[in-house]
């Protein structure tokens, strides 16, 4: 499967994810976003940029939503097995500190800590949504595809787009 397709389909996982579990609670507003782009910056193949100060981007299942794509995308079947080897492979390019805790996003994961367990509930769960959503997920991936980033006016025209094919009433749009 190409790059652009996969890196497309992720990054519109975490905007999907930004209108169910952000924009449903905190509006408009509480999206904070500044841009959606698959153009290659770094050591990112995409990136969904917030404002700086935004308040609401790490919250979990929005963290997830990229890599329950991703696992869709796969064809995998197995939900655990697929968020260990993605765990793996971050705790392989993240480097562990002396207490051999590395750092994942917001939470910290240790190889015999039970935060697994809670991942993979977790984890399952964000990979549900998004497979009910899926209709709407291939729909922005397809809007980055054609546009590589969204911005502006169009990022806010994409918001209520993809707010109206998820059902979600955004209160103050």
């Amino acid at each position: 499967m190409e790059q652009t397709h996969k890196t497309a389909h992720h990054e519109a996982g975490h905007f999907i994810a930004y209108l169910l579990y952000i924009a449903k609670e905190y509006g408009y507003e509480g999206l904070e976003l500044e841009s959606l782009s698959i153009i290659p910056d770094g050591d990112s193949f995409g990136r969904l940029v917030n404002h700086p100060d935004a308040k609401y981007y790490n919250i979990l299942p929005v963290l997830m939503a990229g890599a329950a794509s991703d696992f869709i995308l796969s064809g995998e079947n197995n939900s655990f097995q697929f968020l260990d080897t993605l765990l793996a492979e971050q705790m392989e390019l993240e480097g562990s500190d002396s207490d051999g805790i590395v750092e994942l996003s917001i939470f910290h994961v240790t190889e015999n800590s039970n935060i697994t367990e809670f991942l993979h509930s977790d984890f399952t769960d964000v990979v549900d949504n998004i497979k009910k959503n899926w209709e709407a997920v291939q729909f922005v991936a397809n809007e980055l595809i054609s546009k590589k980033l969204i911005e502006g006016d169009d990022l806010h025209n994409l918001v209520i787009v993809t707010a109206e094919k998820l059902g979600v009433e955004i209160f103050d749009l």
